[in-house]
C-alpha cells in the first residue's frame, strides 16, 4: 500500500488521469459484463435460498432473537391531517406487490429457506397521546417510539414489518415504521416512500394503484445469486479481497473505557451532532480538487481519527454498498445491502492530500469488486472465531447522499427524527446524512466499552480536525490532532 502510494504521489496530473480513466475503463466493463446476464424470474412458488448476506443475517438473529439488533426503523412528524384508512391501504399495496414484505423465514428439510406468504393484511396500530400534558408530550413520544422500534419480531410467524400512528394532537401525529433487516435496506425505504406517496393519494382520489407491476421479486435474485457467484465469478472475487486484505490485524485497538466482554452485547447508544453546511462544502470543495467525493473526504478524515485514537497504522473501515448494480434490482424491495471492507495505511508524516487519495483508490476498486457478499468473504478469510468482537472490522462508516425522493402526502408537513433504538452492530459507527443545513452525524457505540463523554470527544475531536483539513489539505495529517 505504501508503495502504491508512493507511485501515485510520483505521477504528474496527465499520468494521474490517464491511471484513474484506465480504472474507470476497467470498472466500467466489469459493470458491464455484469449487466449482461439477466436475473430471471423464478418459475415456482416454492420455499426459497436465501441470499448469501440474508443468511449471515438470519444466522445472527438465531443468536439474540430477542435483541432489536436488525431492527430497521424511521419516525416521520406529520402536521396536517393523517387520513389512517389511506395509509393503511397504501401499506398493504406495497406488500401486496412486493413479496419480500410478505415473507417469513422457516426451517425446511434442514435448511432455511424463505416462504412468501400468498396474502397478508397489516392493520395500522395507534397510540392516543392527545390528553397528554403539554410539558410531559415528547417524553412521551419518545418513549412510545422506543417501545415500537426495540420491539423484536418473529421470523417465522411474521409480518416483519409494523407500521404505528401516534397521535398527538388533532393536527399532529408521528408515523413509526419498523422493518426487519431481513427484508429491507436504505434503498428500500426509498422506494417505500415514493409508493407510499402515490397509493396515499389514489385512495383520496378513489383510484387503484397506477404503478406497473415488479419486474422482478427478491427470491428471484436470491435464487440467481446462488448460482452465478459459482466458479470463475466467485474465484475471482475471492482472488481480489484476499490479496487486498493480505497481511492485516483485522483488529482495531481503540482506546476503552471498560475491559471487552467476551460475548458483545449489541448494547448501543448514540452522539448526534452537526457538520454546518458550509464547513461540508468546503469538505467536498477539497475533494473536487483531487477528484474525490464528499464520502471519500469523510472517510479520510475518520480514518485519520481511528489512526490517532489507536496509534495503528493499518485501518479496516467497514461500509455498506447498495449492491444493485443491475438494472434489474433498482426497484425490487429486500435486503441487497452488504458491507465492503476499505483498507488504508497511514502514517504521521503522509499529508492528507496522501490519505486521500489512498482512500479514492481504495474506493473505487472495492466497489468495482462489491457483489462479493461479506459471509463468502468471511469464510475466504477463515478467521479465528471471536464472540468478542465483529469479524473483519470493527468500526464503520455510513455516508448517505444519495436524493432519495421524499415522502410527499397530501395535506401534510413532513419532518424526520434522528432515533437511538439503544443498539450498536459495532465498536464504532459514525454516520452522516446529507439535509439542506448540512450534515447530520452520529456516532454510536457499544456502551459496554466506552462512556458516553469519551464518545463525545471522539467527535469533538473530529470537529475540530475538520477545518484543518480545509485550511491546509497538503499538510502532515500528524497537525491535525497535534
Amino acid at each position: 500500500m505504501k508503495n502504491l502510494q508512493a507511485r501515485l504521489a510520483a505521477l504528474s496530473p496527465e499520468q494521474r488521469a490517464l491511471f484513474e480513466q484506465q480504472l474507470m475503463r476497467k470498472t466500467m466493463s466489469a459493470q458491464s459484463e455484469r449487466a449482461a446476464q439477466q436475473i430471471p424470474r423464478r418459475e415456482h412458488n416454492r420455499p426459497s435460498p436465501l441470499s448469501f448476506d440474508q443468511e449471515r443475517l438470519w444466522q445472527l438473529h438465531q443468536e439474540a432473537p430477542d435483541l432489536p439488533t436488525y431492527n430497521v426503523y424511521g419516525a416521520i412528524r406529520l402536521k396536517g391531517s393523517l387520513q389512517l384508512k389511506a395509509m393503511e391501504w397504501a401499506v398493504n399495496e406495497i406488500i401486496r406487490r412486493h413479496e419480500a414484505w410478505r415473507t417469513v423465514f422457516r426451517v425446511v428439510d434442514g435448511e432455511v429457506r424463505q416462504v412468501v406468504l400468498p396474502e397478508l393484511l397489516l392493520q395500522v396500530a395507534e397510540a392516543d397521546l392527545t390528553y397528554t400534558p403539554q410539558g410531559e408530550l415528547e417524553q412521551a413520544v419518545q418513549q412510545a417510539i422506543g417501545e415500537e422500534v426495540k420491539r423484536p419480531f418473529d421470523l417465522e410467524k411474521g409480518p416483519l414489518l409494523r407500521v404505528k400512528l401516534v397521535r398527538l394532537s388533532e393536527q399532529e401525529s408521528c408515523l413509526v415504521l419498523t422493518v426487519h433487516h431481513l427484508v429491507t435496506d436504505r434503498v428500500t425505504f426509498s422506494i417505500v416512500f415514493e409508493e407510499l406517496t402515490e397509493h396515499y393519494r389514489a385512495f383520496l382520489q378513489g383510484e387503484g394503484s397506477k404503478l406497473p407491476p415488479p419486474a422482478l421479486q427478491y427470491a428471484d435474485y436470491a435464487e440467481w445469486q446462488r448460482s452465478y457467484l459459482q466458479g470463475d465469478v466467485r474465484g475471482k472475487l475471492v482472488d481480489y479481497w484476499q490479496k487486498k486484505l493480505a497481511g492485516s490485524a483485522y483488529v482495531l485497538q481503540l482506546p476503552t473505557d471498560f475491559p471487552r466482554p467476551q460475548v458483545q452485547s449489541h448494547r448501543g447508544a448514540r452522539v448526534f451532532f452537526t457538520i454546518p453546511e458550509k464547513l461540508a462544502d468546503q469538505l467536498k470543495a477539497v475533494g473536487q480538487r483531487e477528484g474525490a467525493t464528499g464520502f471519500m473526504v469523510l472517510l479520510a478524515a475518520f480514518q485519520v481519527l481511528l489512526h490517532r485514537l489507536s496509534g495503528q497504522e493499518d485501518i479496516l473501515v467497514g461500509t455498506p454498498v447498495a449492491n444493485r448494480g443491475r438494472k434489474e434490482t433498482e426497484r425490487v424491495i429486500g435486503y441487497f445491502l452488504t458491507s465492503s471492507v476499505l483498507r488504508t495505511q497511514l502514517h504521521g508524516q503522509l499529508s492528507f492530500l496522501d490519505v486521500l487519495k489512498c482512500v479514492r483508490e481504495t474506493a473505487v476498486e472495492a466497489f468495482a469488486h462489491q457483489e462479493l457478499p461479506f459471509r463468502l468473504l468471511q469464510e475466504a478469510l477463515a478467521l479465528p472465531e471471536d464472540t468478542s468482537r465483529n469479524p473483519v472490522f470493527q468500526a464503520m462508516f455510513v455516508y448517505v447522499d444519495v436524493d432519495d425522493r421524499p415522502l410527499q402526502l397530501p395535506g401534510l408537513e413532513i419532518r424526520y427524527d434522528l432515533l437511538d433504538a439503544g443498539t450498536a452492530k459495532y465498536d464504532l459507527t459514525v454516520g452522516l446524512v446529507e439535509r439542506e443545513c448540512g450534515l447530520e452525524c452520529f456516532f454510536e457505540y457499544s456502551p459496554d466499552l466506552f462512556l458516553d463523554a469519551t464518545v463525545g470527544e471522539f467527535a469533538a475531536n473530529w470537529l475540530r480536525m475538520l477545518p484543518k483539513i480545509i485550511e491546509n489539505p497538503a499538510g502532515k495529517i500528524c497537525t491535525l490532532y497535534a
